[in-house]
């Protein structure tokens, strides 16, 4: 989160596997956030996804928050208080393998605010 928050590109690809891959999904309208889009594919290459975290984290005006969401450990990106994103990430050998990055407004509006 630090890496992220800070658009650290270095770090972040320390921290991904080389073979990372970033699904987005911004539901049947799209996303955008400034000038960055839904993803129309995923995104390959811990590098290509660190350089699209670092690039899109830049712009800053998001909160963060952790949460559990399926049961498993995820990232909420905040805007004015409302759920912007949600990010579930799968990790194994001690690398981000795939995170995948939901802002659909519809599916959004049922996340509340993180427990504690």
């Amino acid at each position: 989160m630090r890496a992220a928050s800070a658009g650290d590109a270095a770090a972040l690809v320390s921290l991904l596997a080389a073979d990372a891959v970033l699904v987005t999904d911004g539901g049947a309208e799209g996303r955008t956030f400034g000038r960055f889009c839904n993803l129309r594919q995923p995104l390959v290459g811990g590098k290509h996804v660190a350089s699209f975290v670092a690039a899109t984290s830049a712009r800053g005006g998001l909160d963060v928050e952790r949460h559990e969401l399926n049961g498993r450990p995820a990232i909420v990106l905040l805007r004015g208080g409302a759920p912007f994103a949600a990010l579930l990430l799968a990790v194994g050998d001690a690398k981000t393998q795939r995170i995948y990055f939901h802002a659909d407004p519809a599916r959004l509006r049922f996340l509340g605010r993180a427990a504690g």
